[in-house]
């Protein structure tokens, strides 16, 4: 009977880097993927440099599409907007990319250092069996088991393995929908745009972001109603801007804003990325954690095998190091969210004539957080409603 060293469960960005740095580390590795295509999901498809630099790739032309040097941040009233730019503490680069393109070079990579993919093979069962791991697939309607000595889970908001193995009853989810849309009239294609208020976006946002040539992702997260509702009423509102689009493409999919789950870890067992709830809560952004999830995974596996030692005592070192690079933001980006899905539009727009391009930064994906909340405390309204929050 062949035992794999590990499996990988979906080729996202988690799956990808776990299952390349298991390989660099000459553990035997399979990873498989429910779909025939990468990036079916839909996404934004905006990422950091930094983003990039932890992918551990070379930055180029086959998968970026778009350079951004900015965004502009719209209340409700949209009289006015808060930019953010490259300039002061925050200084960034930000590419718009060909999402599939981007996982099929990660997948390229993986490959060349020695990992095994199998795409169009859905995990259908996975089981705990005399220390090991029995993974059951289907592929082309033929069903198999395979044995490993770890099961990396980076299987997404659908997550199987967080389902059977971990607590998922406090999941929280915000409904997405997207269009790409061609024939755009955008004043500035390398600036992301933003629009909040209880009419355009409920307990979320409302996005534009440039693809270039007139195309963009256009799209909406809600927590109330019909993403689709609300995004074809902005569209219809906005007509200066979509008075001649034309949809090329359309999706819709929930996306995880709870925060990281307690647990990620058990015996010869790992979940990273969205599964884990890896994701910036009140972004929603999720390419870039999970990237730097399934690296540290990756690893730590690796040792673990090694060692011979694959129980959830040896594996939750994982959680420690992403923790340290990601954990607060995250569970400060999550309290951030709560207190702004108390506010209202008119809090919204007064809260635009306060915060500069660093404070928004700060607040979406919880840095500095403090900073903010003592800026905030000049303003007796806005302390009593988000400030004494924020510092609780």
């Amino acid at each position: 009977m062949k035992i794999y060293d590990a499996i990988v469960v979906g080729a996202g960005p988690a799956g990808l880097l776990a299952a390349r740095k298991l390989a660099e580390n000459n553990v035997e590795v399979l990873m498989l993927e429910k779909d025939l295509e990468l990036g079916k999901k839909p996404c934004a498809e905006a990422i950091s440099e930094r983003g990039l630099i932890d992918a551990e790739i070379p930055i180029e032309s086959s998968f970026i599409v778009n350079e951004i040097f900015g965004a502009k941040v719209y209340p409700p009233n949209e009289e006015r907007f808060v930019e953010i730019s490259r300039s002061g503490e925050h200084s960034w680069k930000g590419y718009i990319i060909d999402k599939p393109k981007f996982l099929k070079k990660l997948l390229d990579v993986a490959v060349s250092k020695g990992a095994e993919a199998k795409l169009g093979s859905k995990v259908v069962d996975v089981k705990r069996e005399n220390k090991l791991m029995k993974v059951f697939v289907k592929k082309d309607g033929e069903a198999e088991s395979l044995t490993t000595k770890i099961v990396l889970g980076c299987d997404g908001y659908t997550s199987l393995i967080t389902k059977k193995f971990f607590n998922s009853t406090k999941i929280e989810y915000i409904s997405c929908f997207q269009y790409t849309l061609s024939k755009c009239n955008i004043e500035d294609e390398h600036t992301l745009s933003f629009y909040l208020g209880s009419s355009t976006a409920p307990l979320g946002y409302l996005w534009i972001f440039p693809k270039g040539n007139g195309v963009a992702n256009v799209g909406v997260g809600v927590r109330k109603g019909s993403p689709k509702f609300y995004l074809d009423k902005f569209i219809q509102k906005h007509s200066s801007i979509f008075k001649e689009s034309e949809i090329s493409s359309s999706g819709g999919a929930p996306v995880i804003i709870s925060g990281q789950l307690p647990k990620i870890t058990a015996d010869n067992l790992m979940i990273c990325g969205e599964a884990a709830g890896q994701v910036i809560p009140f972004t929603g952004a999720g390419i870039h954690t999970g990237i730097v999830a399934g690296k540290i995974a990756g690893v730590v596996a690796s040792e673990a095998i090694k060692n011979n030692n694959l129980s959830e005592e040896a594996l939750t070192v994982y959680k420690k190091r992403f923790d340290e690079i990601f954990g607060r933001n995250i569970e400060k980006s999550l309290k951030t969210m709560k207190v702004f899905e108390k506010l209202s539009d008119e809090d919204l727009n007064k809260l635009a004539e306060v915060l500069s391009g660093e404070d928004v930064i700060d607040l979406a994906n919880g840095l500095n957080i403090e900073k903010v909340a003592k800026k905030l405390f000049s303003y007796p309204i806005l302390a009593a409603k988000i400030a004494k929050a924020l510092l609780t």
